[in-house]
């Protein structure tokens, strides 16, 4: 057996993952999609419509990209942006339910690039994550457990492996690599302080950044505690 062999041996048998967690994870992306279209649509007419900051014309005029497209580009009335909501939470509902899972999940990708892109400057990386997860997912079956499409595929394997499986766990890892190698400051290495300047922010604050920030010998610890165990070790 060639050394080639040998490795791509042991990556499918110790990368393997459990259809039923891939399902969990299913319900929970559709669970964030939800809550992140509930929490955009309450600025919908500010984000999204012609009547707020980003009209789709001034976005075509001064940031124009070839690849970068969007259906929200078609109309940016208050009607069109909520009809487009309230479609996107309904195959979100699906996604969740697992129905026609793998024709849902399309959509859904869909459904998030072309919202992103209506308005590229109130993302974030956790919106960059969602995407890159929903693309994966597109060629995992994580519809085969806790699902509606379950009932038919009725599934004795409970074990999964393919390149997608192993793309979507380097993307796992990537976020936790990258983003350690990102802390190289003394806030973060020697003195504690990064959840401390970071509480300093009133948007980050939030009710339980308050109550945290009275306590900043607590937030050194943890600030230790996420750079060196949860993301160093």
């Amino acid at each position: 057996m060639s050394l080639i062999t040998k490795i791509l041996d042991h990556i499918r048998e110790n990368y393997k993952v459990d259809l039923r967690a891939l399902a969990l994870m299913r319900i929970a992306i559709g669970v964030v999609i939800l809550i992140d279209l509930i929490i955009r649509a309450s600025s919908l007419t500010a984000h999204y419509t012609h009547e707020g900051v980003l009209p789709v014309s001034l976005l075509l005029e001064f940031d124009s990209r070839p690849l970068r497209w969007s259906f929200h580009y078609l109309n940016d009335s208050f009607a069109y942006q909520a009809v487009l909501f309230f479609v996107h939470g309904i195959i979100t509902l699906f996604l969740i339910a697992g129905w026609r899972t793998r024709l849902i999940t399309f959509l859904s990708w869909v459904f998030i690039v072309s919202m992103q892109n209506r308005n590229p400057y109130i993302q974030q990386s956790g919106d960059d994550l969602l995407r890159m997860v929903l693309f994966w997912a597109l060629f995992m079956p994580w519809g085969n457990f806790y699902s509606w499409d379950a009932k038919k595929i009725r599934s004795e394997i409970k074990d999964y492996f393919s390149i997608a499986s192993f793309g979507y766990l380097l993307l796992i890892v990537s976020v936790y690599l990258f983003s350690a190698i990102q802390k190289n400051s003394p806030e973060w290495r020697t003195e504690g302080t990064a959840i401390y300047y970071a509480l300093s922010l009133d948007q980050l604050k939030l009710g339980m950044g308050d109550w945290l920030y009275q306590y900043p010998s607590l937030m050194k610890v943890l600030t230790f505690f996420v750079f060196y165990y949860l993301e160093v070790l």
